[in-house]
């Protein structure tokens, strides 16, 4: 257990977040866990995933979301495109490279990441699945 005070307690949440999106990265695309349904959300684990990468790291491209999440270009273009419509994502182009997308997450998108993290802190025991989704987001 961490030391006491607010700043080694913040360490250690960082590392458990380290570690849960380390684990997740590495098993949930080996065990096709990113086509069900993220707990009670009408969100797929996918795309679940991908507004937490996007929450989690604001201006993300989508080429590191393929490296992150090891997901198809093609299947991530179709996930970003749906999350787009639904008004959760926004595209920018970067100055740099006009092929080059930046993501970041509408205001709906973030209340929408807060409450999917919500439910997993409110959904009690959780089963193995779930353990394997979850992911811990810390504030920005």
């Amino acid at each position: 257990m961490p030391g006491s005070g607010p700043s080694s307690w913040m360490v250690f949440m960082k590392i458990v977040e380290v570690i849960t999106c380390s684990f997740n990265r590495f098993f949930l695309p080996r065990f096709h866990l990113l086509t069900q349904k993220y707990l009670n959300s009408d969100y797929s684990v996918a795309e679940a995933r991908i507004i937490y990468e996007i929450y989690a790291d604001p201006g993300i491209s989508a080429r590191d979301i393929v490296s992150r999440l090891q997901v198809d270009k093609g299947y991530l273009s179709r996930l970003l495109k749906k999350l787009e419509t639904r008004n959760i994502i926004l595209r920018t182009s970067t100055s740099e490279d006009s092929r080059l997308v930046s993501l970041s997450l509408t205001d709906e998108g973030k209340a929408l990441a807060e409450a999917l993290y919500l439910e997993v802190l409110c959904s009690g025991p959780l089963t193995m699945e779930q353990n394997v989704c979850l992911s811990v987001p810390t504030a920005n």
